[in-house]
């Protein structure tokens, strides 16, 4: 493995961009706390950290920026630092296989945590390891394998909070309102009639 001392003297390396825009464009009212989002939104803060990886970053941040207990005061959050930091950093994508490939990834849920509605364009495998998930299908505790096929579309949510292992085939496309619905379909149109591929891109919610 490639040391960060190691790749600087043989080229420059890409970070991310900007953490709290695309929040917002996943949904975060503007003024509201984005760290906080480790806890109840943590796949959406990984599909950001997904998209830029997908981008070419060679250098991706935690969603810490603003994990101080001085700016989570201000949203409420002040006895959740420890929460929020660890959280930010327990946001750990294991692999990734290049643009659109498989990836696999350790989420661990607050409780309460909801993941909109979205559609998985390859199969989802989904390990619970610790606490209980639920989608529309039922619960799945500790120990349980739910297994999601290409085309299927869920809610996930976790009452109790929970830690899964999430292996992806390919990524998920977020279907939370009807707009990103529209927008899907419409590239989707537009790829096939001009490339003849209906693959579609994963669309920023």
């Amino acid at each position: 493995m490639t040391t960060l001392l190691e790749a600087i003297r043989t080229r420059p390396l890409l970070g991310d961009g900007a953490m709290g825009t695309q929040l917002m464009f996943a949904g975060l009212e503007q003024g509201n706390c984005g760290e906080a989002w480790n806890l109840t939104h943590a796949e959406r803060v990984l599909a950001i950290q997904r998209r830029y990886a997908d981008a070419g970053s060679d250098c991706i941040l935690t969603n810490t920026f603003g994990g101080s207990r001085i700016m989570l005061n201000r949203h409420g959050h002040a006895s959740d630092v420890a929460a929020v930091n660890r959280a930010g950093v327990e946001i750990a994508r294991l692999y990734k296989e290049g643009r659109g490939g498989a990836s696999a990834a350790l989420l661990r849920y607050a409780a309460g945590a909801t993941v909109p509605l979205h559609r998985h364009l390859g199969y989802e495998h989904i390990l619970v390891l610790e606490g209980a998930q639920h989608d529309e299908r039922g619960r799945y505790e500790a120990g349980m394998l739910a297994i999601n096929p290409p085309g299927t579309s869920h809610r996930v949510w976790s009452p109790d909070g929970c830690t899964v292992l999430i292996i992806w085939q390919r990524p998920i496309v977020f279907l939370s309102d009807a707009r990103l619905a529209s927008r899907g379909k419409e590239l989707g149109d537009y790829r096939t009639s001009h490339s003849g591929n209906t693959d579609e891109t994963p669309i920023p919610r």
